[in-house]
């Protein structure tokens, strides 16, 4: 395979597969990895969402490879940017992606910050394997807007995972990184109903914020609410919670 690829190290925890549509992301996260990764300046990482050349010619021969194979493993979309930038309500790039993934059968989990653009796609992700998530941090406007300021805001992702839930979606959210333990529960609990799998990691690199948090406390709190509200709700802990001692 050419396109899809398999994530190495911690990435690895979120997909066993994973395809990058576009380069760059103008939602602009200050703890966005993906520069680093990339090996480009944060600057010109945001200045722009480019479709890669050539990306779904690529993707359909992947695509064909996988079921040839009869390879099922999920498919993240998208790890090293977001499947839906501003462009992508009229270049529908994504939305051809996911008409690719869902004729060959595979299995997808769809990671955006604008699952609001997502809402057009719905009539294709309700049809296959598939998974709309989101990445939350916090319910304060004013905090996201300082770690994530080209964003679409907390509270249109939050109606948007609600909305495609209410669509019969299966839905889930990357609740990372985790800044303030107590932002984290508060997120829980206020969209447990609507989120059917929690994926969850702390903040890394930044000494200020990792200092000031009981890590192993706030492991213990979060199975303890997982259990008081439903204790059948599926979540996964990373390792930079679970490798605490």
């Amino acid at each position: 395979m050419k396109t899809i690829y398999e994530p190495k190290g911690r990435a690895f925890e979120y997909s066993p597969l994973a395809v990058n549509l576009y380069t760059g992301c103008v939602h602009k996260c200050a703890y966005c990895f993906a520069p680093r990764i990339s090996h480009k300046k944060r600057v010109d990482f945001h200045r722009t969402a480019a479709l890669r050349k050539g990306i779904l010619a690529k993707l359909a021969g992947d695509c064909e490879e996988l079921e040839i194979a009869g390879d099922r493993r999920e498919i993240l979309l998208c790890f090293m940017c977001d499947p839906y930038p501003p462009r992508e309500f009229e270049q529908r790039s994504t939305r051809e992606a996911l008409k690719l993934m869902l004729k060959y059968h595979l299995p997808v989990q769809i990671l955006t910050k604008a699952p609001h653009r997502a809402i057009r796609d719905f009539d294709i992700i309700k049809q296959g394997d598939m998974k709309l998530g989101t990445t939350l941090v916090s319910l304060d406007p004013q905090f996201t807007a300082q770690w994530e300021k080209g964003a679409p805001s907390t509270r249109s992702r939050i109606e948007s995972i609600q909305r495609a839930k209410d669509e019969g979606i299966s839905t889930w959210v990357s609740l990372e990184p985790v800044f303030k333990p107590e932002d984290a529960l508060d997120i829980i609990r206020e969209c447990w109903r609507y989120v059917d799998f929690w994926r969850i990691g702390k903040i890394n690199h930044n000494p200020w914020y990792e200092d000031q948090a009981d890590w192993i406390q706030f492991r213990k709190d979060l199975k303890y609410l997982f259990y008081e509200l439903d204790k059948d709700k599926s979540y996964y802990l990373k390792k930079s919670l679970t490798d605490l001692s």
